[in-house]
């Protein structure tokens, strides 16, 4: 969890692990922090008997364990009942943030399930959980990609936001193959550019030429792509000594286990 967070009731040793995010918590104010910034994520692998234990013996939240156990038990499905309470225990909102906070849980509400699973996943990449978003975007298109169901421009930004998670997994060959898919089905500007843009970043310099012919790209987009192509090419890697190696090493695999969940 980043930021610093004050703490009214004391922290515990044991912590309650949020699997979507691969992070642990050990505090009531780390809990309220990740459902104030993670809406999107909110779902019955956190909201869960697990949950109200662990605020019970190891924060001492009696009352609130109870309450959340009694929700639970009446087969209560709204966050309201789950989440609210979490965040009265500590006044952890303001009035303002909280009614913010309500109006997103209502819009949220109203989303049909389709778009709401989208969120998630879209979130989860936000978090650096590419692995886990790319399930997401995978159980979406298994379901809706050959129907009817749903608008094609919905699937085309599926593909578009699956491709982002793969580049940043680099993955370049799964990533070329969504931004392709997306442009096929959107043949937007932007969907184009985002295809070329992962196509000269994952194929050589030869093949990109080959491509921009074969879609015949015009001059105006050739010269977009070519800027961002340029402004990636010129940004200058911080100089590291050879003693910070390891750690930085070490640093990134832990990032690359995080987002992959592994």
């Amino acid at each position: 969890m980043s930021g610093y967070i004050l703490c009214q009731i004391p922290r515990t040793s044991v912590p309650y692990y949020i699997e979507s995010i691969s992070t642990s918590i050990y505090s009531i104010e780390e809990l309220c922090y990740f459902f104030h910034h993670n809406l999107y994520l909110i779902d019955k692998s956190i909201l869960n008997p697990t949950l109200y234990q662990w605020l019970k013996e190891q924060l001492g939240l009696k009352k609130l364990s109870q309450k959340l156990q009694n929700a639970e038990d009446k087969k209560m499905e709204g966050i309201r009942e789950f989440v609210y309470p979490v965040f009265k225990e500590i006044n952890y909102l303001s009035y303002e943030d909280m009614k913010e906070y309500d109006n997103q849980v209502t819009q949220l509400e109203k989303e049909l399930p389709y778009v709401r699973l989208k969120m998630k996943g879209d979130c989860l990449v936000e978090n650096g959980m590419y692995v886990n978003a790319l399930n997401v975007y995978q159980k979406l298109l298994q379901k809706y990609e050959n129907t009817d169901m749903v608008p094609r421009s919905f699937i085309g930004n599926i593909y578009h936001n699956a491709g982002c998670a793969y580049s940043y997994l680099f993955q370049k060959e799964e990533a070329v193959e969504c931004f392709e898919k997306a442009y096929q089905i959107l043949q937007t500007k932007e969907a184009l550019q985002s295809y070329l843009f992962s196509f000269y970043n994952g194929k050589t310099p030869q093949q990109y030429q080959q491509k921009l012919e074969e879609l015949e790209v015009d001059v105006q987009t050739r010269e977009e792509v070519q800027k961002k192509i340029d402004a990636v090419l010129k940004e200058k890697q911080p100089s590291v000594e050879e003693s910070e190696i390891d750690g930085i090493i070490a640093r990134m695999v832990k990032d690359y286990h995080r987002s992959t969940g592994s």
